[in-house]
């Protein structure tokens, strides 16, 4: 189907069609639309199914009643989805410019309904899922009502996993653009879909501290570290940069030395050698700093805060030479060819110890 044999369908739809479909796209049950409409409930359901029909949808379906709606919903949104925003119920007795000079259909009315039976479309909407793609170029209103919609009706556990999914991702990239209000709209929108995938809480922590909603991050760090693998260990390692900036280094060094050793990952496990080394920095224990900041660049030289940490504490040492090498290193993996490309934004401690390496770096008498 495309727009046009849409809105040729949809033009054929009785008045009382429509108040029913606009009903149904505002999330309202079978029973509220007929106590609302003064009709029966089978005629509600007679309505959707002869909607389905015009509209060149199978009525075909295990669970008929909810597919109907959510085929319905998945339509609109494609081809007309300003009806997603305009779908406040309307009255049984209210005259709107649609039903001022209809004739109603009645119980009795409804098997002879005017309408003629369309001729079966060879294409179908996606999939929900595939239709989730399509959001970014919806505006608010319209996701907001289309994503309410889907989550009313669909209950199938795989689906709604595969929408979560398909809504990370689409968080992620506005993430990475640095979008950050329009990645945590789509991150919450997962969850409400799934709120067991532990990736997407660490998204949506890291997005809110991007939002400066410190919080919001704590909570969904915490929520991530309760799962296994890469997403949780890159939450107990965030949770423990903000108890380093909270003041509490102790309780980053509590919270990181038992699961060190359990990190596989190799990225998140330079993280976590590099806040642990961070910790001890500000606990004046230099020697276990240096170790940890030392394993951190091993695990990955190019990440420039582990650099700017062990300057730090090679300075305090008194090891002039390998602190101003680790100051250069800590400007030189920052370079706007270095940086990594999925970093969006940049932790407010780096830019503090990136301007102490320029200051260290200054020829004397500058």
């Amino acid at each position: 189907m495309d727009q046009k044999e849409f809105e040729q369908a949809f033009n054929r739809l009785t008045p009382r069609r429509k108040q029913v479909l606009r009903r149904v796209l505002a999330g309202e049950t079978d029973g509220a639309i007929a106590k609302s409409l003064k009709i029966g409930e089978a005629t509600v359901r007679k309505h959707i199914e002869r909607t389905c029909q015009t509209l060149g949808l199978d009525n075909n379906h295990a669970d008929e009643r909810r597919y109907k709606r959510l085929e319905v919903a998945k339509l609109v949104a494609q081809y007309k989805p300003e009806l997603l925003t305009n779908s406040t119920p309307v009255t049984a007795n209210q005259v709107t410019p649609e039903t001022a000079n209809a004739k109603d259909t009645s119980d009795a009315e409804i098997g002879a309904a005017q309408t003629p039976e369309p001729t079966k479309l060879a294409e179908h909407p996606q999939d929900e899922p595939d239709v989730i793609w399509q959001l970014p170029a919806m505006t608010q209103s319209v996701r907001e009502q289309l994503l309410k919609t889907f989550s009313q009706l669909i209950d199938e556990e795989p689906k709604r996993k595969q929408i979560a999914k398909n809504l990370n991702k689409i968080g992620y990239e506005h993430y990475l653009n640095g979008d950050f209000q329009s990645a945590a709209f789509y991150l919450q929108w997962a969850i409400e879909f799934n709120p067991n995938l532990g990736g997407v809480h660490y998204n949506l922590g890291s997005t809110y501290e991007k939002l400066e909603d410190s919080e919001g991050a704590y909570h969904h760090y915490q929520t991530a570290a309760n799962y296994k693998g890469r997403a949780a260990d890159a939450a107990l390692s965030n949770l423990a940069r903000l108890d380093i900036l909270a003041g509490n280094s102790a309780t980053a060094i509590e919270r990181l030395l038992p699961r060190v050793t359990q990190v596989k990952d190799a990225s998140v496990k330079s993280s976590v050698h590099k806040n642990l080394g961070w910790a001890y920095l500000l606990q004046k224990q230099y020697s276990d700093a240096q170790y940890h900041l030392q394993k951190a660049i091993e695990l990955d030289s190019e990440r420039a805060a582990s650099y700017c940490l062990l300057a730090q504490v090679q300075d305090i040492q008194g090891d002039e030479k390998s602190a101003l090498a680790s100051w250069a290193n800590c400007l030189t993996y920052d370079t706007r060819d270095k940086r990594r490309k999925e970093v969006a934004w940049r932790s407010p401690e780096l830019d503090f110890w990136q301007f102490q390496a320029r200051e260290r770096l200054k020829p004397s008498g500058n």
